[in-house]
């Protein structure tokens, strides 16, 4: 179906609701699920997604197959009207004024990180209970704070069921995080928008001669009687506009159209209550239940009054470099040449790094010299990782951190101490770990939930923690590293013990790694037994921590030369779209012949011939080479143990 456009010239049929919909990596299926079984009507879509280009350029005719609705991409200036369907142009914000799309494209792509949750605000103020917010399948939180402004403004929001989405992130931020009326598979999305429709219609068309607002105005003196009965909190005393929206919101979600019924099932239902309640309890009155703002508030009043002084801060103490403890050098590790050489690249890239071998092969060893070899700590990135350990109150005195932590939590840990969290959120393990090193031991043992969570945080950067008293965004750019063994036992591809463990078992064993989840890491690496002779020698192989860091330095700095170029590319390796990852890490003739036979033997991915590009790369920044040549590659694919097949892994 060929994409219509409407201006403010079309006719303009005012929608009844509007519905704001947010989708990412995986969300093409779920809109053509939901519009298949959306009949034609007078609602209007304005679809906001992060889709690539490619994608995004053939929803017009995707959704057209799906759908009888004309389907557009918005420009500025278009009235948005009923019965049509609205796409947001790539990289680009788009709010509401009046009922007329505003659509700018800012100058650096950063900027335009969020544009579901700046969508959606602008609904809900513009549209306020006429709004609603729908997230669908994608990476990231982006719509979470959205369908918290929809929500606080009356309107209705919807969430993709996590468990029916490719990729679970955004939708499940939203359910979890409380912020989703409806949680439910995209085929049953359309029913409950048309309910909701129906249900708001009722309400306008209320003949009675009296608003619902008015009723419930009416009926406060008995809803507050049934909130301090069962709550003994008095809201008599609110403002009466925020307890007829917030009361209003609550009908609208059960569909109740009456004040008097609403009455009675407060008075029937403890769970309403108890619902009402939490949705009483806004963010601008959270200081008034904080202990601590009180307890802060008392000393400044003491000290106004000169009856005590001010607590004094201590003066911070800048450890340096020079007089901070060395780090532990590479050159302690004896052997496993390999895997010392994958740290290397990996510090040079900005990559993360997976070891797999047997108990005792110096997994954590290897792990713990990576800051070692890491860049130094610049001055502002010293001052953001010394504020993070301070909120989290583990700066234990006045210092300012000179090297780059090394976080290293037991696999027993939650999804809340791995990313933050808390009435009060405090950072987690990832944001102490900003700029720095995330090292999670024995990876299959932790929690799936723990680390499904993280798989944002490794694309973003920055993890959102949302409460209904606020939301906190904190910084989570670090270096992963993780270790497991090859199977159950341990002992697969072992050079001391002999393996138990039957291809089952194993299959079980890897199963409790998403795809999703491996797919992050660009290293993965055979760390096997070193040989008593080796492991008894006085002498030291390979090259110290002090010697590698220089030479990551000298790499990271061509890095950072063209990340100014125009366009602006990605600071590390790492980061590279795949765009660049083809242009700037594309191997010579030989290189390419070679990479091409490998993927095809090993049924590569596109996502992963990028990320082998990308480590390509880096290998011939790290050797001051301007063009990825064949051996870089053919380094860079013996380091992806875990493209082989199974029966291979490892070792074997």
């Amino acid at each position: 179906m060929p994409s219509q456009s409407t201006s403010t010239n079309a006719p303009a049929l005012s929608p009844s609701l509007i519905v704001g919909i947010g989708a990412s990596a995986g969300g093409l299926e779920p809109l053509q699920a939901f519009f298949a079984e959306l009949p034609a009507g007078e609602l209007a879509f304005v679809v906001v997604t992060h889709l690539e280009a490619s994608t995004r350029n053939l929803l017009p005719e995707l959704l057209g197959q799906k759908t009888s609705l004309p389907v557009s991409e918005l420009r500025s200036g278009d009235r948005i009207v009923g019965g049509h369907i609205y796409l947001a142009p790539a990289q680009s914000l788009v709010t509401l004024e009046d009922g007329v799309a505003q659509v700018t494209q800012p100058d650096k792509p950063e900027d335009c990180r969020n544009p579901i949750d700046v969508f959606f605000q602008s609904l809900a103020e513009q549209r306020q209970a006429s709004a609603v917010g729908i997230i669908l399948s994608g990476h990231g939180t982006d719509g979470t704070l959205g369908l918290k402004a929809i929500s606080d403004a009356g309107g209705m929001t919807i969430a993709q069921d996590p468990a029916t989405a490719k990729y679970d992130s955004m939708p499940r931020s939203a359910s979890t995080l409380g912020m989703a009326d409806r949680t439910l598979p995209p085929e049953k999305i359309a029913d409950e928008l048309l309910a909701y429709e129906r249900h708001v219609a009722v309400l306008a068309s209320d003949d009675s001669g009296q608003t619902l607002n008015q009723q419930i105005s009416d009926s406060l003196v008995a809803i507050c009687a049934v909130l301090h009965e069962q709550t003994e909190h008095n809201f008599k005393h609110y403002k009466t506009s925020t307890l007829v929206r917030r009361i209003g919101r609550r009908m609208q979600v059960l569909r109740i159209a009456s004040a008097e019924q609403y009455v009675a099932r407060l008075k029937e239902s403890r769970e309403e209550v108890s619902a009402l309640f939490k949705e009483l309890l806004i963010g601008v009155t959270a200081f008034f239940r904080d202990p601590e703002a009180f307890e802060t508030l008392a000393q400044v009043v003491a000290a106004l009054k000169e009856e005590k002084e001010l607590p004094r801060v201590p003066e911070a103490t800048v450890v340096s470099s020079a007089t901070a403890t060395p780090p532990i050098d590479l050159l302690d590790v004896r052997g496993n040449e390999q895997p010392k050489r994958a740290l290397a690249i990996a510090a040079a890239g900005g990559h993360n790094l997976l070891f797999i071998g047997p108990p005792g092969t110096g997994k954590s060893m290897l792990a713990r010299r990576l800051p070692g070899i890491l860049p130094p700590l610049t001055e502002t990135e010293a001052i953001e990782s010394t504020a993070i350990y301070s909120a989290a109150g583990l700066l234990g005195g006045a210092s300012l951190l000179a090297e780059r932590p090394f976080r290293a939590p037991h696999h027993d840990i939650s999804s809340v101490g791995l990313v933050g969290g808390g009435s009060n959120p405090r950072p987690g393990e990832i944001s102490l770990a900003h700029h720095g090193v995330l090292f999670l031991d024995e990876l299959p043992e932790f929690p799936r939930g723990a680390l499904e969570a993280l798989r944002q945080p490794l694309e973003d950067r920055t993890i959102t923690i949302v409460r209904a008293r606020c939301a906190v965004t904190y910084p989570a750019s670090f270096s992963l590293v993780a270790a497991m063994n090859p199977c159950p036992c341990g002992f697969r591809g072992s050079s001391l013990r002999a393996c138990v463990c039957d291809s089952g078992r194993i299959s079980q064993y890897m199963a409790r790694l998403s795809g999703p989840l491996l797919d992050r890491f660009d290293l993965h690496v055979e760390v096997p037994h070193v040989d008593y002779q080796t492991l008894l020698s006085e002498r030291r192989t390979g090259e110290g921590s002090q010697r590698i860091r220089e030479q990551v330095v000298a790499a990271r700095q061509l890095q950072a030369a063209r990340s100014t170029a125009q366009p602006p590319i990605a600071a590390s390796n790492a980061g590279l779209s795949a765009e660049h990852a083809l242009r700037i890490g594309r191997p010579d003739a030989a290189g390419e012949r070679l990479l091409l036979a490998y993927a095809k033997r090993h049924l590569l991915s596109s996502r992963a011939v990028h990320r082998v590009l990308r480590v390509a790369r880096t290998i011939a920044d790290l050797a001051g080479a301007p063009q990825v040549q064949a051996p870089h590659v053919a380094e860079a694919l013996s380091l992806r143990v875990l493209d082989r097949p199974l029966c291979s892994l490892p070792g074997e």
